[in-house]
């Protein structure tokens, strides 16, 4: 036993002496070739590092939802030209803040519309608030005295004043019509407070309803509704719409 032992001993370590080590430049060109299959090639990895800056750095947008596109026309203007647009977050309650700028055939200067709207998952949107004005024009009042100074400050907008008649108001035109051309304008008026007394957008506003004032009823208010009574001449009132339609016209 003995010495089957000792045969099994030497065979052991015959076998240890005869393998020999890999030379260590053989372990690192294997190591380098692993490296080199595992790594992209040149083109495949400027191709991987600009898809992964891209997704990095600047995801990829994705398409507009319709709602987010320029609508071919306004349900309270159908006629109308839609000359511009936008939509956006107005708050972080989620509420949608949109702006449209229209020139409607009927009317000779254009329209700025600005709604605040919520939507629903279903896609259906409810208008919670909405303003309409003349896009292109303000309303404005010099401080008393204040005129020269006043007609600076409007010149500095690039516009030009036209008395309306009334006592000391003007309409101020500007330059052109943009979505934020009137808010702009009215704002930067407003500070001047040593020369202008106040100023305002032109606001358009709707018939939406038939007034229940029964004077209205009876016919003494008949420059808003004039239909000849007491030998009057019908239709000499205020611009109207028969009744179920709306009837938009400026404040002044």
């Amino acid at each position: 036993m003995l010495l089957i032992g000792c045969v099994v001993l030497l065979c052991g370590v015959a076998l240890l002496l005869l393998r020999k080590p890999a030379a260590p430049d053989n372990l690192a060109a294997g190591a380098a070739r692993a490296e080199a299959a595992a790594a992209p090639q040149p083109e495949a990895r400027k191709a991987w590092a600009a898809g992964a800056t891209a997704t990095r750095d600047a995801p990829a947008q994705a398409a507009a939802p319709d709602h987010a596109r320029p609508p071919a026309a306004h349900p309270l203007w159908p006629g109308a030209t839609v000359m511009d647009f936008t939509e956006s977050v107005a708050g972080p309650d989620g509420r949608m803040r949109r702006v449209t700028l229209l020139q409607p055939a009927e009317l000779p200067y254009p329209v700025r519309i600005e709604e605040w709207l919520e939507r629903g998952l279903s896609g259906g949107e409810w208008v919670l608030e909405r303003r309409e004005m003349v896009a292109d024009r303000i309303m404005a009042r010099p401080q008393p005295g204040r005129e020269a100074e006043f007609l600076a400050a409007v010149a500095a907008l690039g516009g030009t004043a036209q008395w309306i008649g009334q006592p000391g108001i003007f309409r101020v035109h500007l330059p052109e019509a943009t979505l934020e051309a009137a808010p702009q304008a009215v704002a930067f008026l407003a500070a001047q407070t040593e020369a202008v007394r106040y100023a305002e957008p032109d606001a358009i506003v709707r018939l939406v309803a038939v007034p229940d004032d029964p004077y209205f009823a009876d016919g003494s208010l008949w420059g808003l509704h004039n239909t000849g009574q007491n030998g009057g001449t019908a239709g000499a009132d205020m611009p109207r719409r028969p009744a179920g339609k709306s009837a938009a016209r400026p404040t002044a």
